[in-house]
């Protein structure tokens, strides 16, 4: 099936979850890459717990902004993924959605072992023919090629090596990327960071860069099989980019981590997923000689779930002030307990106030350096 000819985007709309029912900007872009009003979107809801409630919520968001919604009723139990009529219906759509919740169904339910069934490869075969597919949260990190964290907190992970991993998700995003969600809420960058190392050298999963995309937050990817460019959509947190491909680690009973490099994509910055090269976007002027603050502020929470954005805003008031180069924070656990330098001799770092509300003023930056280290 055609998709029309105003949606030729082949576009992967990548969300950090906690996705507000009046995110005109995300939902807006999902709209747009569909083809507008009337738009026909379907819902997965695999991930969910309760899949049959969270679908009658998203049909109902989409339907205000104008789409004709449809659940596609796959579920982790239901082993429907091969029907026919499943993977019809997916054809009959011009944009998907999948919701946030447990990663592992999304995966089992559609690529069992491995092996695409019908429904997926209706998905694979709507994208190329123009189509839309936007996710949150589990919904996005499962269509990655690489790795795919399946649980495990930064404190567990760093302390204990406490994860669990899928060798692959749903492969729709072709990227040398790790994606992952939700990193500024719940303290997620050191789970990341460690992930990344540790698994580098898997063949055909490995990869030494990772995303992590905030919750409200998306990364818009468009021309997904030709030239994939990354844009960042939201107004109030961004998308990191972890690089792990100069960094070592000394023996350690927890981790002794040095120069895992990362940089911050906020609203309207680009990356090519291809080259990973990163674009600021014009309108946001460098700061070197304009800093705000007289010196950084360290976190005594640096992995916390419950003060948001401890790791983002930490890294923020560095790369704004006039005299520190470098600032430690610690972790609020013991026993061990870590300590985190970021370091922003190389960095090179931008920000402004909103072209459209000078009251928000959002940071972007490159190339901080992250130690992480037990102590």
């Amino acid at each position: 099936m055609l998709l029309p000819a105003f949606a030729c985007g082949q576009s992967l709309v990548m969300i950090g979850g906690g996705l507000d029912a009046a995110n005109d900007i995300v939902y807006g872009k999902i709209m747009e890459l569909a083809g507008g009003i009337g738009a026909k979107i379907g819902i997965f809801t695999i991930a969910a717990d309760s899949p049959s409630s969270e679908a009658t919520k998203f049909i109902n968001r989409f339907a205000a902004y104008g789409a004709n919604a449809t659940w596609i009723p796959v579920t982790s139990s239901s082993g429907n993924a091969n029907d026919p009529a499943i993977a019809a219906m997916v054809a009959e759509q011009a944009g998907l959605f999948f919701c946030g919740g447990t990663r592992i169904r999304v995966i089992n339910a559609l690529k069992p072992g491995g092996v695409d069934t019908l429904t997926m490869t209706a998905i694979r075969q709507l994208l190329r023919n123009g189509g839309v597919l936007s996710g949150s949260s589990a919904g996005m990190a499962t269509q990655s090629s690489r790795v795919v964290i399946l649980d495990g907190e930064t404190y567990d992970t760093l302390a204990f090596q406490n994860y669990t991993l899928n060798m692959g998700g749903l492969q729709t995003f072709e990227g040398n990327f790790m994606t992952d969600a939700h990193c500024s809420e719940y303290g997620r960058e050191g789970r990341l960071i460690r992930v990344l190392y540790e698994t580098r050298n898997i063949p055909q999963f490995g990869t030494t860069k990772g995303i992590s995309i905030d919750e409200d937050h998306a990364l818009v990817v468009t021309n997904l099989y030709n030239r994939p460019i990354g844009k960042v959509i939201g107004l109030t947190g961004g998308v990191k980019i972890f690089d792990v491909s100069q960094m070592t680690s000394r023996p350690s009973s927890t981790v002794d981590f040095q120069g895992a490099l990362m940089s911050l994509l906020t609203v309207d910055d680009t990356i090519d997923i291809t080259t990973g090269e990163i674009t600021i976007a014009s309108w946001k002027n460098p700061l070197a000689g304009t800093e705000v603050y007289s010196n950084a502020s360290s976190s005594n929470d640096i992995f916390s779930s419950l003060t948001i954005g401890q790791w983002r805003d930490t890294a923020n008031r560095l790369i704004d002030n006039k005299n520190d180069q470098t600032v430690t924070s610690f972790s609020s656990q013991r026993q061990p307990a870590f300590e985190v330098v970021f370091d922003r001799k190389q960095a090179t770092a931008y920000g402004n106030s909103l072209p459209n509300d000078r009251r928000k003023f959002v940071y972007s930056f490159l190339d901080v350096l992250v130690d992480i280290r037990g102590i």
